[in-house]
């Protein structure tokens, strides 16, 4: 995805809210696009020509975008959105995984997007760094499948991340029927990066520096 592109597009009248799908471009930009820089540069783009997602939940988009100076405005105003659980978050798989965000926590949005900024506001403000999701995975099993997630890695680590938890989890994209029983360490040496850009050698390298086990 090219923002410079997207953007000469939306101004040449591509609509970012074509009716004759049911998900629009914001929809399947957060759903699926593999986490990179570019992703917030073509968020940023969609919402400025008017596109619209159904995940516009408060403290979601804020953490997908990293911006941290908005989300502590919306945590001031409702503390509990630290430990509140979004069932509505169909998304989060990406590469090879099918790993999805629903049920998870804000946290567990930030670690999927390497959101370090938003991470590192919510532990501060006394996020539960293992939360569990709706497969029963903590935060960490988001952070640990590619390097954009290193820097949460670590600082889910700094802040008590439990190595050793398990979850059943769906597999690989192109196994529907596959769960795997794992670690964060186990679950990261699923999805290397080989099929994807993206590999999560530096992660996994500091997740077996810390003393993780498959």
């Amino acid at each position: 995805v090219d923002p410079v592109a997207m953007d000469w597009l939306l101004r040449h009248s591509a609509d970012p809210n074509t009716p004759a799908v049911t998900s629009s471009a914001l929809d399947y930009l957060i759903g699926t696009y593999l986490r990179t820089a570019r992703l917030r540069e073509c968020v940023d783009v969609l919402r400025a020509a008017g596109g619209r997602t159904r995940y516009d939940i408060p403290g979601v988009m804020e953490v997908v975008l990293d911006r941290a100076d908005l989300l502590a405005v919306l945590l001031d105003a409702d503390q509990g959105l630290l430990a509140h659980h979004f069932p509505q978050l169909d998304f989060g798989s990406s590469g090879a995984r099918r790993l999805l965000l629903q049920g998870g926590t804000l946290l567990h949005v930030a670690a999927e997007y390497g959101a370090i900024g938003c991470a590192r506001l919510l532990l501060d403000r006394g996020a539960d760094v293992t939360a569990r999701g709706g497969s029963g995975q903590t935060p960490l099993f988001h952070a640990v499948t590619g390097d954009y997630g290193l820097e949460v890695t670590r600082l889910l680590i700094e802040r008590g991340a439990d190595l050793s938890a398990r979850a059943t989890l769906p597999g690989h994209y192109e196994r529907p029927h596959e769960f795997v029983e794992c670690s964060p360490l186990g679950y990261a040496l699923r999805f290397p990066g080989d099929e994807f850009p993206g590999s999560n050698a530096r992660t996994l390298e500091l997740l077996r520096d810390c003393g993780a086990t498959e």
